[in-house]
């Protein structure tokens, strides 16, 4: 049997790393405008929230199950500051953008320490990293709005395609233990020189998996949850605001990806949980001062154009961004994923091999 890690790392790349005079919100330059999505999941996907009751007693087999967030309607959703988290990490990874939490027990590159936003008398001369530039910052020095918002995803038809069948209802599963992160493993999370080894991202898995042997209320870290199915899709869209041709880019490639790859949000992606795929199925593009000098219209996307716009627009992208980090993160969330067992190490194997790299446990 083929064992390979949950997860793996999107390395930093120092020579990459590159500031931009922060974007100044009084004025009307740049691209404007929006973008309507449709998300699949492609694995069944759980969106956890807090709930009443959820102490010990919910943990047993009798009591019901966590469910999925939903609005005031009852209709799953994925928030938005969720999906906007989720799109920022990958031009965080792959601009790149700075580091500005989760790493204090290593030494990261000195270009990709936080972002200052900046005091209110500097503003004209302050510098912040792509993802900063379009998703904002908060800082003890203040904070800088973003020019990119995400509204909640909302469980629905995907538009694109009427033939979408209904998704299967997914029956309750009690997870396998989901603990937090081991960061003092220092063969697995350092690189070979002692710094941070990269950005954690969490691989697609053929298959979820669940937890074995017998499991009761005294089993406090793992969860008993009624994930939503393969099939389930939510629509969703984004706005934007005084973008430069490349930061759309950017932000293209972030939301669709590359035809192989894929997105992994919710809980349980250690446990196969959260694979989807985003889909844009409509948008409008301009620029509002070509339009008051000029008399041109915002530029109106579906269908085919749209296609074609999104290939010539993320392919733009990757020819100027390739490297090592967009490497590694293909890999890590290629689709579809390899027919292999994806497993943390047993205690076992870390008493055996408790030096080895990453890699080696690959």
């Amino acid at each position: 049997m083929t064992l390979r890690n949950p997860y793996d790392f999107v390395r930093f790349e120092p020579a990459r790393m590159r500031k931009v005079p922060a974007p100044r919100h009084d004025v009307m330059t740049g691209l404007w405008g929006s973008l309507e999505g449709a998300i699949t999941a492609e694995t069944p996907i759980f969106i956890g929230h807090s709930e009443a009751g959820g102490g010990r007693a919910a943990r047993t087999a009798a009591s019901p199950p966590r469910t999925s967030l939903v609005d005031s309607e009852k209709r799953p959703i994925v928030p938005g500051s969720t999906l906007k988290g989720l799109f920022r990490s990958v031009v965080e990874a792959v601009a790149p953008g700075c580091v500005r939490i989760g790493m204090s027990s290593y030494r990261v590159p000195q270009e990709f320490l936080g972002c200052d936003p900046g005091r209110p008398e500097a503003a004209a001369t302050a510098k912040v990293c792509p993802a900063c530039a379009l998703f904002g910052l908060v800082a003890q020095g203040g904070l800088r709005a973003g020019r990119v918002s995400v509204d909640d995803a909302v469980e629905g038809e995907h538009p694109g395609d009427r033939e979408h069948a209904v998704p299967a209802e997914h029956p309750v599963v009690w997870l396998p233990v989901l603990s937090s992160p081991k960061p003092q493993h220092r063969a697995w999370y350092a690189d070979p020189e002692g710094g941070a080894a990269g950005r954690k991202f969490y691989c697609h898995q053929p298959s979820i998996r669940t937890a074995t042997g017998a499991v009761a209320a005294d089993k406090l870290q793992n969860q008993r949850v009624k994930p939503l199915g393969a099939g389930t899709v939510f629509t969703f869209r984004v706005s934007f605001r005084g973008l430069s041709a490349d930061e759309l880019d950017l932000l293209l490639f972030a939301l669709v990806l590359e035809p192989d790859m894929r997105h992994k949000v919710g809980t349980g992606k250690p446990a196969g949980l959260g694979s989807i795929r985003v889909d844009l199925v409509a948008g409008e593009v301009g620029d509002p001062l070509a339009e008051l000098a000029r008399g041109d219209q915002a530029r109106r996307l579906e269908g085919p154009a749209l296609e074609e716009w999104l290939r010539e627009r993320v392919a733009a992208f990757t020819s100027t961004h390739s490297g090592g980090a967009l490497d590694d993160l293909r890999r890590i969330w290629h689709w579809p994923p390899d027919d292999v067992t994806y497993a943390y190490p047993s205690r076992e194997w870390f008493s055996k091999n408790s030096t080895a790299r990453l890699s080696e446990y690959r």
